[in-house]
């Protein structure tokens, strides 16, 4: 049940977001399967570095940072394997999510001041940075805790009058 699950979100993964990166001529990374590489754009883009848990997507960046231009193909098929335990699952997730962090940490800088389009570099920011939403929502929600204890200890004519002007 659970690689099922994986496998249909690992396709919409494919589809929507290395599809519409492709179409759109955005950066989209390679995943570390299932892909090609020329050795020159490995060699040219620094080598496989390991400084980073996604070292996939790393060198992906690095690539068409240079101008080597990745293509998706989505009518060629290839398996793959998932995890098929709980605990592998979140494993892989953790590794993605940090390996993303650290790229975005070592790469973010010199794509920002890169000569790129914006179009580019906003892509790259949000698809770098995705992951540190996650603390800054913990972060919002405790924010908001002192706001949400007065607001229910309030009558409901007092939240009407502070929350009817808002429409």
């Amino acid at each position: 049940m659970l690689t099922q699950v994986e496998s249909v979100v690992l396709d919409g993964h494919f589809i929507l977001e290395h599809g519409g990166r492709h179409l759109s001529g955005r950066f989209f990374n390679f995943n570390g399967t299932a892909g090609i590489w020329r050795r020159n754009a490995i060699e040219t883009a620094g080598g496989w570095q390991h400084d980073t848990l996604t070292e996939d997507t790393d060198l992906s960046y690095r690539a068409q940072m240079i101008g080597w231009k990745f293509l998706y193909l989505p009518h060629i098929v290839c398996p793959a394997e998932l995890p098929v335990e709980m605990n592998s699952f979140k494993t892989q997730q953790s590794r993605w999510a940090k390996g993303l962090v650290q790229t975005g940490m070592k790469l973010l800088p010199r794509i920002l001041r890169s000569k790129l389009p914006m179009k580019i570099k906003v892509e790259a920011f949000f698809h770098l940075t995705a992951n540190i939403s996650y603390p800054l929502m913990i972060a919002l929600s405790l924010l908001l805790l002192p706001a949400m204890i007065v607001r229910f200890n309030q009558g409901w004519f007092q939240m009407l009058y502070i929350d009817l002007p808002l429409w």
